[in-house]
C-alpha cells in the first residue's frame, strides 16, 4: 500500500485526514462492490483516510456528522449507552458507518469506537450525494447496506422484546417452585376479580400453609425444605383444573385462585389439595425418605365489590382458623 500523506486542510475530531491514494482498495469495500474504479475516478480526490487507535471514539450520540466511514482495516464497535457498555454490533473491514445520519440529516444515535487499530476511508457528505446521483452501482450498494442495517435493527428489536418478555416472566415467577409469585398475584388478582364481576361469575381463593414447616427445615436442613416446597408446588399444580392458578405467596405459603368457583366447590377443591400435599414425600441428601408434612387451607369467596386485599385477608383469616382448629384441615 502506498504511504498516505496528510491532507492539511481537513481534520476530523482533531485528527488529520490523510490523502487516499490506493484506489485499488475500493472494490473491497461494500459501497463500491462491483463498481469499476474508473467510474468513480473523479470523486476520489475528495476522499481521505483516517487512522484510529484502540479505544478512540469516532462518533458520539447527539452530534452532527458529515462523513461516511468505510473500514479499510481493523474493527469498529457500536455502543448505545456508553463506550464501556457491551457493544451492540461489531463492524468488520468493508463495512461502513455514518450513512444514516447523512441520509436523514439528523444527529448520530450511538458511540462508535475502534476495537483495534483501524484505518478508515472517509467520504464527505457532498461527495457521497454526488456518487449516489451519478454512480448507480454506488446507489445500489448503499441500498443493500441500508437494508442489511434495517434487518439487523429488526433482529435487535425482536431480541430486546424477547429479553423484556423473559425478564417480565422471571419477575412474575418464583425461581424455586416455578409457580407464579406474590408480585404476579398483586398485579393480576384484581383484574381476575373484576372480570368475574363483569361476567357475573363466582371466584374463590385458597390460602395454603405447610404445617410445622419451620421444624422440618430446622431438623432436615434448608435444601430438604426447598425440595419439599418444590414437590408441594408440583402436587398443587397436578391437582388443579386448567383455569386455576397457584402462586407462591411467600415462605411455605401458597395461594390458589379459582375462577368460576363458588364456596362449596372451592371447599371440595381445598380438600383435594390437602390430601394431595399430605401424600408428598422427599428424600434426604443420602436418599432416605423424610416424613411427610400436612397442610392447612383457608377458603374465601369473593362477594360484592371487595378488592384483592380484602379477599386475601379473608382467606388468611380462614387459614388462621384452620391452624387454630388443629392444622391439617380446611376452614372458611
Amino acid at each position: 500500500m502506498k504511504e498516505a500523506r496528510p491532507m492539511r486542510q481537513v481534520h476530523i475530531g482533531g485528527r488529520p485526514l490523510l490523502e487516499f491514494r490506493d484506489k485499488e482498495l475500493l472494490p473491497t469495500l461494500q459501497l463500491f462492490a462491483g463498481v469499476a474504479v474508473d467510474a468513480v475516478e473523479g470523486y476520489t480526490d475528495t476522499m481521505g483516510e483516517l487512522d484510529l487507535a484502540v479505544g478512540e471514539v469516532l462518533l458520539e450520540p447527539n452530534r452532527t456528522n458529515q462523513y461516511l466511514y468505510l473500514i479499510i482495516s481493523g474493527q469498529l464497535q457500536v455502543h448505545l449507552q456508553a463506550v464501556d457498555a457491551t457493544p451492540l454490533v461489531t463492524l468488520e473491514p468493508g463495512e461502513c458507518v455514518g450513512e444514516l445520519s447523512i441520509i436523514d440529516n439528523r444527529v448520530t444515535s450511538a458511540y462508535v469506537v475502534a476495537a483495534v487499530p483501524t484505518r478508515l476511508l472517509v467520504i464527505d457528505q457532498e461527495t457521497l450525494w454526488r456518487l449516489i446521483n451519478n454512480a448507480p452501482g454506488v446507489a445500489r450498494n448503499l441500498l443493500h447496506v441500508l437494508a442489511k442495517r434495517l434487518r439487523s435493527d429488526d433482529h435487535l428489536i425482536v431480541g430486546a422484546i424477547e429479553a423484556k418478555r423473559m425478564w417480565e416472566q422471571h419477575a412474575m415467577v418464583d425461581a424455586l417452585t416455578g409457580l407464579h409469585n406474590r408480585r404476579w398475584l398483586q398485579n393480576t388478582l384484581d383484574r381476575l376479580m373484576e372480570r368475574a364481576r363483569r361476567d357475573g361469575e363466582a371466584l374463590s381463593l385458597l390460602m395454603a400453609d405447610l404445617d410445622h414447616f419451620k421444624g422440618f427445615n430446622d431438623r432436615f436442613g434448608h435444601l430438604a425444605g426447598d425440595r419439599l416446597l418444590t414437590a408441594t408446588a408440583h402436587a398443587l399444580q397436578a391437582s388443579l383444573r386448567p383455569n386455576d392458578t397457584a402462586a407462591r405467596f411467600g415462605g411455605e405459603e401458597f395461594v390458589i385462585v379459582l375462577p368460576t368457583t363458588a364456596l362449596e366447590e372451592a371447599l371440595e377443591i381445598a380438600e383435594r389439595l390437602r390430601t394431595a400435599v399430605g401424600g408428598v414425600t422427599v428424600d434426604d441428601d443420602d436418599g432416605t425418605a423424610l416424613p411427610p408434612v400436612t397442610v392447612s387451607v383457608g377458603v374465601a369467596e369473593m362477594h360484592g365489590d371487595m378488592d384483592s386485599a380484602f379477599l386475601l385477608n379473608a382467606a388468611d383469616a380462614a387459614l388462621y382458623r384452620a391452624k387454630a382448629q388443629g392444622r391439617n384441615r380446611v376452614a372458611t
